[in-house]
């Protein structure tokens, strides 16, 4: 797919089809990867992306009694 590049105000940017961004899930923000054979974009992911599931792992482990830490009170 041939995608031109555009003036959008003092800047040059390109416009993505809507049909592409619906089938990415409609991304709010990318990340634009440099490669030697040209540009990659992919969807960003949010910052916090993985917070529960890592805050999940961390009460399994202080169930399980596994923590060496001090109470922090």
């Amino acid at each position: 797919m041939k995608i031109p590049v555009v003036a959008i105000g003092n800047s040059k940017g390109l416009r993505l089809p809507a049909s592409v961004l619906k089938k990415m899930g409609s991304p709010a923000f990318f990340e634009l990867v440099e490669e030697s054979e040209g540009l990659r974009l992919r969807p960003a992911q949010a910052v916090r992306a993985h917070w529960s599931e890592a805050f999940k792992q961390g009460e399994a482990l202080n169930l399980q009694g596994e923590t060496t830490q001090e109470p922090w009170y």
